[in-house]
């Protein structure tokens, strides 16, 4: 005798597929780190290589900011700048403001590990990609009143196809 299929398991496998599907394909994730020692310059901008094999499309843009409980600001800002490899000009640029605590000064990932925490935020422009625009770099400083500025340990660039 042969045993009884569940009648449910293909309705869920077709269920699992579905759910991997809709979810965004990452293209790009990279993060740097910044010294916790001497703090972030101003003027040192972090640096992401984009891949050059990436289809002309728009892409989603998410910023990583990995923070310790000695920054001392509820915010952030930052500079987005687009280059592509042998150009002088920017392609795109962009000030992105991000809250990484709400008003009474608790982190946003309250399951930080330890001292430190993370915050991932989108940005509300489609990330473009040209025909013509072979890879490029993404550079990413921080425009705040404290030079340097402490408390900050990674910032992070994740690209994401819909």
């Amino acid at each position: 005798m042969l045993p009884r299929r569940k009648r449910g398991a293909p309705f869920l496998a077709f269920l699992f597929c579905l759910f991997l599907s809709c979810r965004d394909a990452v293209v790009f994730h990279s993060y740097q780190a910044v010294s916790e020692r001497s703090g972030w310059e101003r003027s040192d901008s972090l640096s992401f290589l984009l891949p050059s094999g990436l289809p002309p499309r728009a892409y989603t843009l998410e910023i990583g900011v990995r923070n310790t409980d000695a920054y001392p600001y509820r915010d952030i800002w930052l500079a987005v700048v687009r280059t592509v490899p042998g150009g002088t000009l920017p392609v795109a640029a962009d000030t992105l403001h991000f809250c990484l605590a709400d008003e009474k000064g608790r982190w946003n990932n309250a399951g930080g590990s330890g001292r430190h925490y993370q915050s991932a935020f989108i940005c509300g422009r489609p990330f473009r990609v040209g025909a013509d625009s072979c890879g490029g770099v993404l550079h990413i400083a921080h425009i705040m009143r404290d030079n340097p500025l402490f408390g900050i340990s990674d910032i992070g660039v994740r690209l994401l196809e819909k």
